[in-house]
Order: structure tokens, then sequence, then C-alpha cells
């Protein structure tokens, strides 16, 4: 058995998978509503749900794509490091920015690369403590049964 499979379950990893689509989507979502201009936001109190949603359709699956290749790569060279899912979130993060928001501009402002690679780096380090943290929560591996020689 790999030493990965004995670091993680399969729930964690689905749980995992599951974050990286909905926090990158939540939290751009929220900075959607927040940036928004004051005087739609004091009328319209009812969209960030709905912002976060379409965000996390539309956005969130760059993530999670992100976050399951890595998760393969990683138990394909049995090795999963936090540094490494730091990086690769980051490196999501910027390509998020670089292919949905080109000019750099979110609601305006000139934070869209900063804010998705901030975001993707937190999405990479939340994958990597649902799947691989947290060690002491895991049950201790049992031993295969011996072989008994019956005469």
């Amino acid at each position: 058995m790999p030493r990965s499979a004995r670091s993680t379950t399969r729930l964690r990893v689905v749980t995992a998978l599951a974050f990286a689509f909905v926090f990158p989507g939540f939290l751009l979502g929220e900075a959607y509503h927040v940036l928004d201009r004051p005087e739609i936001r004091a009328q319209d109190e009812g969209v960030f749900p709905l912002a976060g949603i379409v965000f996390g359709v539309i956005l969130g699956w760059p993530f999670v794509l992100g976050a399951a290749c890595v998760w393969a790569a990683l138990d394909h060279i049995d090795r999963h490091h936090a540094w490494c899912a730091a990086l690769v979130g980051l490196l999501t993060g910027l390509a998020v920015a670089a292919s949905a928001f080109p000019s750099g501009q979110f609601q305006t402002y000139p934070i869209a690369y900063p804010l998705c690679a901030t975001i993707g780096l937190a999405t990479g380090l939340g994958v990597w403590w649902i799947a691989y943290g947290r060690q002491g929560s895991l049950r201790a591996p049992t031993p295969p049964p011996k072989a008994r020689l019956v005469l």
C-alpha cells in the first residue's frame, strides 16, 4: 500500500475537492459584493448568494481541476507536501486571473491578480489540510493478517 493511501481516505479527498469548488467561488462572490458600488449594494442585499453561486460555477472548476490533477500527480509519485499544494494553488490562482481578468481589473479595481493568487494559495493549502493534514484523526493502519501454515 503506498504511503499516500495510508495518509488519507477517499472521503477526505472528495471533501477536499468539494472545498476546492466552493471556497474560491464563495470568496470571489464576497469580493464582488464588497467591491460593488455602495448604492447598488444597499438596494440588493440578496445579490451575494447569487454572485457566489455564479462565481463558483464559472470560476470554481479551474481550482478543482488543479487540485485533482495535482493530487493525482502527487499520489503517483507518493509525495504530498504543503509547500507543493501552496505553490500549485498560487499558480492556479494566477492562471484563473490571467484567463478571467486579462486586464487585471476586478470590479474596476486593479486587484485581480493578487486577489486570485491569494484565493488560490488559500485553496491549495485548504485542500492539503483537508486531505493530508490532521493525521491524528485517521485510524492507525492495521497490519495484514499473517498467513498460517496448516498441516
